[in-house]
């Protein structure tokens, strides 16, 4: 009996471990397949997975019109667009008039155009 209790809390301690340390899913918001956002992502997630070891998903859209309300509600967690559109989004102006996006943030530049 002793033996059995000692068996099931070492599984038990193992699966509790395992799911612990299992890593969330990164979802990468491009444009459809054969733009340049979707290279980018497919190059991002692949550099994630194979040298930082975190899980990464693409996942394609019509544009940034409908990726950028997913990046602000957090169904999406990396994105990718100009500097511009970013600013209207955040500020609910132009194509985002009445529409602020006020959770998103900028990581970087790629392209300093």
């Amino acid at each position: 009996m002793k033996k059995l209790l000692v068996g099931a809390t070492v599984f038990m301690s193992a699966c509790l471990l395992a799911s612990g340390a299992s890593a969330q899913l990164v979802g990468i918001g491009t444009s459809p397949q054969g733009t340049l956002t979707y290279q980018i992502g497919a190059s991002v997630s692949k550099v994630m997975q194979d040298v930082g070891k975190i899980p990464s998903r693409i996942q394609p859209q019509s544009g940034t019109s409908t990726i950028i309300p997913l990046l602000n509600s957090g169904e999406i967690d990396i994105s990718f667009a100009n500097t511009a559109e970013v600013n209207d989004a955040f500020h609910g102006v132009g194509t985002f008039a009445k529409q602020p996006n006020p959770k998103l943030r900028m990581m970087a530049v790629i392209f300093p155009i």
